[in-house]
């Protein structure tokens, strides 16, 4: 069947975008392929459509469990195929029933813990000429903004199963987290064709709040972020560095009437995954979360991505404000500027560089503070002494210092920021010039695509969601 037919038919969109039905058709063509398509441009699209157009299993390495329900449960809606999500919530016995009727399944979602899994990788073994996907593949490298060190694992999992047709697919990566990349997840002589998608014009607004000389005072950046809200367009995403000022901002911002909860590690899975559905479904007005909210997320309509505390490098930046206007209308990006949090960072990372240099840092101390251990059992395992494995690490401080310093310079203003981040994304390299402080868009009422939250106490409107006993 034509392709433009059956994307038609059973996606029941009129055309690809701009870049997928070229991967796809590598994809046909027995290509291994890595593709760097921006947040919200449907690189799901991409293994869906292989799975169903085929009839072939897809196998999908995934780096949150929220992130798999959430595919799960849209590819039952689509009819795409029986999909099922495996991680370290099933019991064994579970994961016996899966592999029983792995028959009767399409996609297999997998959590990276599981490429060791002796069950699930007897599983994988089982499936004949599945297409391997790793979904948010900068996880993978250790200069990434999301690095999960059991992503690392993935090449011997490959191997083990003789090396399937691979599709790694991220939003954002930097020419050195590319060649990460392909050397983690892909053999020296395999050739991997790297598609780069370039951005789609958004109209999203990047504006910052500037903090006076003195800094911020106590309970004064907080004021700045309810001030802000009265002049924005909702649903909100705001993203905080630490998990306990998730809760604190979310209760503030309850107090005052809007309808927002936080998100973070420390909750439950079913709260995190009660939490996702309720903003998925219009039923609250605000996320506060840690970074990982957001990955993968398919909410069209947030109008708004705020930054209580600064991106820790330009890539997460980019990435967690690409998360708004996913569905082509109006919305922004504000930061709202911090110097002291960026210069404890800052100080941070050139201590370890400086301690990791004079042999003063035991590397057990990095493992306790940055969970760096199965980085370090890694490299040990390829036979890396301790002295070039200790080199690598002070490399990816300095790293993470120099992504401290973009950030820096885009929170004191830089000309064209839009197009110098972009020019980063492709070339690694960050050419910007000073420039003025851009102020945050003020909603405009008239604009029927914007909402605000509704003026009554938080209890009242759960209440009216759930009913008084809930």
């Amino acid at each position: 069947m034509d392709l433009n037919r059956f994307l038609k038919e059973r996606f029941h969109y009129q055309s690809f975008r701009k870049g997928q039905e070229k991967v796809i058709k590598g994809l046909l063509a027995g290509k291994h392929i890595l593709g760097i398509f921006p947040t919200g441009y449907g690189k799901t699209l991409l293994y869906q459509f292989i799975g169903a157009y085929q009839k072939r299993p897809v196998v999908i390495f995934s780096p949150l469990k929220a992130l798999m329900i959430d595919q799960v449960n849209r590819q039952q809606r689509l009819g795409l195929g029986k999909a099922v999500a495996i991680s370290s919530m099933l019991t064994n016995q579970e994961k016996r029933m899966i592999y029983k009727r792995r028959e009767d399944y399409r996609f297999f979602y997998l959590s990276p813990e599981m490429a060791k899994n002796s069950l699930a990788k007897e599983l994988i073994a089982s499936l004949k000429d599945p297409l391997l996907v790793v979904d948010e593949a900068h996880c993978i490298s250790q200069w990434g903004r999301d690095f999960r060190p059991e992503y690392m694992d993935l090449l011997s999992v490959r191997k083990d199963l003789n090396y399937p047709q691979t599709l790694a697919l991220t939003a954002t990566a930097t020419p050195q987290v590319i060649e990460d990349v392909k050397g983690l997840v892909y053999r020296q002589d395999e050739q991997v064709t790297c598609f780069r998608c370039p951005n789609e014009e958004k109209q999203l607004h990047l504006a910052i709040i500037p903090e006076a000389k003195e800094g911020w005072r106590e309970g004064e950046k907080e004021k700045a972020l309810l001030a802000t809200l009265k002049e924005i367009a909702f649903p909100v995403l705001i993203y905080t560095a630490f998990r306990k000022k998730a809760d604190q901002l979310a209760q503030i911002l309850r107090d005052h009437h809007y309808l927002a909860l936080s998100y973070h590690a420390g909750l439950s899975d079913q709260e995190r995954y009660k939490i996702q559905d309720m903003f998925l479904d219009n039923q609250i007005d605000c996320v506060v979360a840690t970074s990982a909210f957001g990955m993968g997320i398919d909410k069209a309509n947030i109008r708004t991505v705020i930054h209580f505390h600064p991106s820790q490098s330009i890539e997460a930046f980019i990435q967690e404000s690409g998360r708004a206007g996913r569905d082509g209308l109006p919305c922004q990006s504000i930061s709202i500027e911090d110097q002291a949090y960026l210069n404890w960072l800052d100080g941070l990372y050139r201590t370890y560089v400086k301690n990791l240099q004079e042999n003063t840092l035991d590397l057990s101390q990095l493992f306790d503070q940055e969970g760096q251990q199965l980085v370090y059992e890694f490299y040990q395992d390829k036979g890396i002494s301790p002295k070039d494995i200790r080199q690598i690490f002070i490399k990816q401080y300095q790293y993470k210092n120099k992504q401290l310093q973009m950030v820096k310079a885009y929170l004191k203003g830089i000309e064209h920021p839009e197009v110098t981040m972009q020019n980063y994304l492709e070339t690694g390299k960050w050419i910007a010039k000073e420039g003025s402080i851009v102020p945050i868009e003020k909603m405009q009422e008239d604009k029927s695509w914007q909402r605000k939250p509704i003026p009554i106490h938080w209890k009242d409107r759960f209440a009216s969601l759930y009913g008084k006993d809930d």
